[in-house]
C-alpha cells in the first residue's frame, strides 16, 4: 500500500512571491504528517514561484518538481497528474496540499474508486466544494506564517 501527495506550493505559502519565505516551513510541516503508508509527492508551482524560488529543487529533492506558467497553471497540473497517473489511482490514500475548489472534481473521482482522500490547507482557505469530498482535514499552522504582525499572510 502507499499514499500519494499532490501540493500546490504557491496555494499552501500564499502566493508565488511567498515560497522562498515560506517553502520550507510547508516542509516542515508536511514532514510531519502521519501517513499510514509511504508517499510519493509531486509539487507544482508557477513559473513566476520557479524563477525566484529555483532553490525549490534542492529543498524537495525527493518530490518531482512541475511548472506551468498561468494563474491556475500549477492546479490545472496538478488536477491532470491526480486523473491521468495510474500512481494516484493506485493509492489507498491521496493527499491533496491545497484548498483549491478545482481539486473537487479530481478527488471525488478518486473517493468512487476507494481512494481515501485527506486536505491540507489553511483554515478558512479550503473551498467547501473540497470539504465535503474530503474524508478527512488537516489544517497548516498559520501561526507559523506570521511575520511579525496579527495578520496571516496568504490567502484568508
Amino acid at each position: 500500500m502507499r499514499a500519494f501527495t499532490v501540493l500546490d506550493l504557491e496555494n499552501e505559502c500564499g502566493g508565488a512571491e511567498l515560497v522562498p519565505k515560506y517553502a520550507n516551513e510547508v516542509r516542515r510541516q508536511f514532514q510531519k504528517l502521519t501517513l499510514p503508508y509511504p508517499s510519493q509527492t509531486v509539487i507544482a508551482v508557477g513559473s513566476r514561484a520557479l524563477s525566484i524560488y529555483p532553490q525549490l529543487y534542492f529543498d524537495w529533492p525527493e518530490a518531482r518538481i512541475l511548472c506551468r506558467p498561468g494563474i491556475d497553471g500549477a492546479d490545472i497540473c496538478l488536477c491532470e497528474v491526480l486523473v491521468a497517473e495510474a500512481t494516484a489511482r493506485r493509492s489507498a490514500c491521496v493527499v491533496i496540499g491545497s484548498g483549491d475548489g478545482m481539486f473537487a472534481e479530481p478527488a471525488a473521482y478518486l473517493k468512487k474508486q476507494g481512494t481515501r482522500i485527506i486536505v491540507v490547507g489553511r483554515r478558512a482557505a479550503i473551498s467547501q466544494r473540497l470539504i465535503r469530498v474530503a474524508d478527512e482535514i488537516s489544517f497548516i499552522d498559520d501561526k507559523a506564517f506570521h511575520s511579525g504582525t496579527s495578520k496571516v499572510m496568504g490567502p484568508s
